[in-house]
């Protein structure tokens, strides 16, 4: 098996390095965790340095496809990460993302970029109330991984590139399975890319010039299902929660939009806890697991792919005084670009600051 995955990484590895656009990064990170919350058991602020590492295969896209000429020319690819959070009640974790490149300032190959990771990660060592007691930081082995990184681009050579950058990592269970306080980790980054062929700008094929989006203005709804663990108890029970969203899009150009609308949410296991204290009656119970909100927010479309982001507040009594954020990737089969109404499936992360409230599914409606 071991020999298998080493000739596939190897063969992937030979025919992206003859291919247009392909590159490769080797990285290492140095840094600290750290501490978000009082109630943090472990003293992760006064911890040893924390050490990492990277390799990252990154495509430039130079309009092959129609929608990458479209969103301007994207750089995008995959994240194989490894980190030691310096102590062995945390161990250590190693992630996989899928990646895309934000640029900020760009003169031939000097850059300075943001860059966005997220997907999935196993972490070593979680809590445990009798093997691990004082890790009340993370309570499972898989998680959601988001890496977030601020860089800068030094060109050594037409081939080498340097990438110092500040970076910052999130590793959480979204509330699926307690203790789901988070783990983060902020480091300096330094990298080295390896570029086998330069980009010449006669390489760059350009976008459609009759190209015309099927729609400006647009309409949307979608239902969503996910689970999070209600109790504070080791393995606790899981409940459902179901969430439902109307929205509006406006398309500004030809693969970006604006949407605001409405999220309404039913949490299960809400109403659960307030019957189980016997303090409301199972209609108050209902109403307190409801919840409605306004929220504004952007999608990035990328062929059959939409990663998307949202701002919102709640209308009714807040769980909390923050607003929340939510990210999603979704997949349309009939891509956006070409078609009015598009169906699509969609995995979302919904948080409060930097803790996680909920993962789901959704199914929705583009029209």
């Amino acid at each position: 098996m071991r020999q298998l995955l080493l000739f596939i990484l190897l063969s992937w590895a030979s025919i992206s390095w003859s291919q247009q656009g392909h590159s490769w990064e080797m990285g290492l990170h140095y840094g600290g965790l750290v501490k978000h919350r009082e109630y943090i058991n472990i003293p992760v602020d006064r911890l040893p340095p924390t050490l990492g590492g990277e390799i990252n295969w990154l495509y430039q896209s130079h309009g092959k496809k129609d929608w990458s000429a479209l969103a301007g020319y994207p750089e995008f690819g995959l994240i194989l990460s490894f980190q030691d959070f310096a102590d062995a009640r945390l161990g250590w974790g190693i992630g996989l993302m899928p990646q895309l490149k934000f640029p900020f300032w760009r003169s031939g190959d000097w850059e300075i970029y943001a860059r966005l990771g997220l997907g999935i990660a196993y972490v070593s060592n979680y809590g445990n109330s009798f093997r691990n007691p004082d890790n009340n930081i993370i309570g499972s082995h898989w998680n959601n991984n988001t890496a977030l990184r601020l860089g800068f681009q030094w060109p050594l050579s037409s081939r080498l590139l340097l990438q110092p950058s500040f970076s910052f990592t999130h590793y959480s269970n979204g509330a699926s399975q307690f203790p789901n306080l988070g783990i983060n980790a902020a480091s300096f980054h330094l990298g080295l890319r390896y570029r086998p062929y330069t980009l010449q700008s006669e390489d760059y094929r350009p976008a459609p010039a009759d190209y015309q989006p099927p729609k400006r203005w647009g309409l949307g709804a979608d239902f969503g299902l996910g689970m999070t663990e209600v109790r504070r108890t080791e393995r606790g029970p899981k409940f459902a929660l179901y969430s439902a969203t109307v929205y509006g899009s406006y398309r500004y150009a030809a693969t970006k939009s604006l949407r605001f609308g409405l999220l309404g949410e039913y949490h299960s296991g809400v109403e659960a806890f307030w019957l189980s204290n016997l303090t409301l009656t199972a209609q108050e119970a209902r109403q307190k697991a409801q919840r409605l909100l306004f929220w504004a927010g952007h999608e990035w479309i990328m062929g059959n792919i939409g990663l998307g982001l949202q701002v919102g507040y709640y209308i009714t009594e807040p769980v909390v005084r923050l607003p929340y954020t939510r990210a999603s990737i979704a997949y349309y089969p009939f891509s956006s670009l070409k078609h009015k109404y598009t169906p699509y499936l969609a995995v979302r992360i919904k948080a409060h600051g930097i803790t996680a409230d909920f993962f789901d599914l959704a199914i929705g409606l583009d029209f």
